[in-house]
């Protein structure tokens, strides 16, 4: 990874990773900085590893929150890779998002029932379980 961001991104800084994970405070500069130059033409590289860095974020902290608070798992590096270098839909192997998300949301509800450390957290996606009962149950 570190090779591939070379030279892509001056402000977040060189490519930071902490056992071969790359940390979570490095993807979210390495986005911020992106965020001001919209207006500015990207190359197809910058343009690339935005959208790789963005996958991470997303496969990391949104739809599979695990126990990593400062890295992200290096299981979506490949996955991630594979989405942002296709040029098209034919290039990426389909996977099931939603009942992988399902999935991971059942076995940490599972898991944070059996927790009794003072800082546990609920893994899986909690997006999910706080939008479920909004868009089911009317109030008011």
């Amino acid at each position: 990874m570190a090779q591939r961001y070379e030279g892509i991104s001056v402000v977040s800084g060189p490519f930071d990773h902490d056992d071969h994970e790359p940390k979570f405070d490095w993807l979210l500069g390495f986005q911020i900085q992106w965020l001001g130059y919209l207006e500015i033409q990207l190359t197809k590289p910058q343009i690339t590893r935005c959208l790789e860095v963005y996958l991470l974020w997303l496969l990391g902290k949104v739809m599979f929150t695990e126990n990593h608070v400062t890295t992200i798992t290096t299981r979506y590096i490949p996955i991630a890779l594979e989405i942002a270098n296709a040029t098209s839909a034919d290039m990426i192997t389909q996977r099931s998002w939603g009942s992988a998300v399902l999935s991971a949301t059942y076995r940490g509800m599972c898991n944070g029932c059996q927790r009794k450390a003072p800082r546990s957290g609920l893994l899986g996606c909690p997006l999910l379980l706080q939008l479920w009962p909004w868009e089911r149950f009317p109030i008011g």
